[in-house]
C-alpha cells in the first residue's frame, strides 16, 4: 500500500515539524519521525482499525509506544 498526503496536508505538516523545533530543540525531528513511523504501520497493515467513513473524527493525537488517540466531536 502507498500512502500519500495531500499537498496542503504535507505544507502544515513541515510548518508544524519548523514550529517544534523553535519551540524545542529537535522536537520537530521527533514529530517527522513519528509521523513516517506511523505512515509505515498503516503501509504494512492497511485493514489495520475502523474506516474513517464509519466514525465522526473531529481531532487525531500522535503519542509514544505506537498509539494514535482519536477524538470525537463535541
Amino acid at each position: 500500500m502507498r500512502v500519500d498526503f495531500h499537498p496542503d496536508a504535507n505544507q502544515e505538516f513541515q510548518a508544524s515539524a519548523g514550529y517544534y523545533n523553535n519551540e524545542v530543540p529537535r522536537l520537530g525531528e521527533a514529530f517527522i519521525a513519528e509521523v513516517e513511523r506511523v505512515t509505515e504501520v498503516i503501509q504494512e497493515h492497511p485493514t489495520i482499525g475502523q474506516p474513517l467513513d464509519v466514525i465522526s473524527i473531529s481531532k487525531v493525537y500522535l503519542l509514544q509506544e505506537g498509539w494514535c488517540k482519536l477524538q470525537a466531536p463535541d
